[in-house]
């Protein structure tokens, strides 16, 4: 067996315990029959519960082996078995966060790439289906189906881990809530709250994107969202807001003055730009950029 046919898996489908230990182990071993080049390298723990396909920032995929009951928490958190709750790996009950195996799950919602889950069944493992991670908590993550369609885009995963990055990952959770987005794009004003374009008006598509505005440390838990923590930003200015609290600015709002001073020294105005005249959104972002000035 070679890692590409984990890619081809049927929900369903029941492998041997001998035939994925041996795939895992020998991954790494070039001439064997289950090495498939460097990208095929499986990394996992000593007891191949979190097996991580290729290495960061090229991970391609986790392969995850849960035996229900063995942590008390774990298991299905539904009876369609959409949710699966799955505790990250710790060392004498320390939970490390920063460490490889933990890592890529955390990662995932930044990389996109699948997390293969298997369920115990005897002498086989029994493979679920491809999962994303919904939800990242102190001491595990809640995996859920992938959907067919996603309109998400990888973020670039070449990032230093540090601290606070476990959090910026469940910001980027919070604001991929669909009712939420609907909802806001519903109530709220079209136009960037950064550079003040409206890119729907630019392009005839409705393009603008949420940003949640709460400080990263009190959006681990559950709360409420209101209109005051939500900020509708263009693509571009949304990815520049995401660069920022990388290089570690957390407050959105000397984010935004941040962005919006650049615009300024960059020459950003209602001027015409590529022989077209400004468009209406243009000339509100200018007299915006220039009223803050």
């Amino acid at each position: 067996m070679k890692v590409e046919e984990l890619f081809e898996l049927s929900k369903g489908k029941r492998i041997s315990k001998g035939t994925l230990f041996d795939l895992i182990q020998y991954s790494k071993q070039p001439g064997s029959e289950h090495w498939s080049g460097t990208y095929g390298r499986i990394g996992n723990t000593p007891q191949q519960g979190i097996n991580w396909i290729g290495l960061p920032p090229h991970v391609r995929g986790v392969i995850i082996k849960t035996s229900l009951g063995l942590y008390a928490h774990d298991g299905w958190s539904d009876d369609d078995h959409v949710s699966y709750r799955y505790s990250f790996k710790a060392r004498k009950s320390v939970i490390n966060h920063g460490e490889l195996a933990n890592r890529v799950l955390i990662d995932q919602p930044l990389g996109l790439y699948p997390l293969l889950l298997f369920t115990d069944v005897g002498s086989e493992w029994q493979f679920e289906g491809r999962f994303d991670v919904s939800e990242v908590a102190d001491s595990h993550v809640v995996l859920r189906h992938q959907s067919p369609v996603s309109d998400q885009s990888p973020e670039s995963t070449s990032i230093v881990w540090r601290e606070g990055h476990k959090r910026y990952v469940t910001h980027l959770l919070t604001e991929r809530s669909g009712s939420l987005v609907a909802w806001l794009k519903r109530v709220m004003s079209p136009a960037c709250d950064v550079c003040c374009d409206n890119p729907g008006e630019r392009y005839g598509v409705a393009v603008i994107e949420a940003h949640h505005t709460t400080p990263l440390s009190t959006s681990l838990g559950d709360h409420e969202v209101t209109p005051d923590d939500i900020a509708l930003v263009c693509p571009n200015c949304h990815r520049a807001v995401h660069a920022c609290m990388r290089q570690g600015m957390a407050s959105y709002d000397a984010i935004r003055e941040h962005l919006r001073e650049r615009l300024s020294l960059s020459g950003w105005s209602s001027t015409v730009q590529d022989g077209r005249p400004p468009t209406e959104s243009q000339k509100r972002r200018s007299s915006s950029l220039k009223s803050d000035e």
